[in-house]
């Protein structure tokens, strides 16, 4: 069986490596930014934010995922605090953790106020657990990074990710969207190319504009 970020369009692998060159040809240059404002080193920044950025649909490779994975971004969240505790362990990993969760913040029904607050999160299904089959598309992705992981969570439960949730300690809030912004613009922009979607979505429309001035 195959692997889907898009289930019978698009291979995880695909939209994973496709999001992280387009991040490195469009938003590399907030590495450095953040390594300034946080003091740590711009390797281990960079590690940690392509990571967030391409493994943010981590949580699709569920055996449970199929056509639809509804709050798959919390088990992203989650999954991908622990790859960065082995690989670049530093204080940067509950803010791409955080951005990797909230990479569906713009869709009704999903932002973090709704699914936490409001009580959302109890529709996410209540266990995580790895498809064999999505294993090399994963060390694919590490390969490309160029971090070495020898394994992460492979079942992880509803009450797990909440668990880890109420203790995540934030600190420079201020470049969570630093990290968000430029995560969401290359989701949307590589899953529009590759699902060949009808719909222009507006954040490609704005984006565009921006990249023509």
């Amino acid at each position: 069986m195959t692997c889907w970020a898009f289930y019978g369009v698009e291979t995880f692998k695909q939209h994973s490596l496709g999001i992280l060159r387009f991040f490195r040809n469009n938003f590399s240059y907030i590495i450095p930014i953040i390594s300034h404002r946080t003091g740590i080193n711009e390797e281990t920044v960079k590690k940690s934010v392509e990571i967030g950025v391409s493994l943010h649909d981590i949580g699709k490779t569920s055996k449970g995922y199929t056509k639809s994975y509804f709050g798959h971004e919390f088990y992203s969240g989650y999954l991908i605090y622990k790859i960065l505790q082995e690989c670049c362990d530093s204080e940067l990993k509950p803010l791409v953790a955080l951005a990797a969760m909230n990479h569906h913040q713009a869709m009704k029904g999903r932002t973090l106020r709704e699914m936490v607050i409001k009580g959302n999160y109890t529709r996410i299904p209540s266990v995580y657990e790895l498809r064999d089959e999505c294993r090399d598309d994963i060390r694919e992705v590490f390969k490309e990074i160029g971090v070495e992981i020898k394994g992460f969570p492979e079942k992880v439960t509803r009450s797990d990710v909440i668990e880890w949730f109420k203790r995540l300690n934030l600190k420079w809030k201020n470049l969570y969207v630093i990290i968000l912004g430029p995560l969401m613009v290359s989701d949307t922009v590589i899953a529009n190319m590759n699902r060949g979607e009808n719909q222009y979505n507006k954040i490609i429309e704005e984006y565009e504009k921006w990249i023509t001035k």
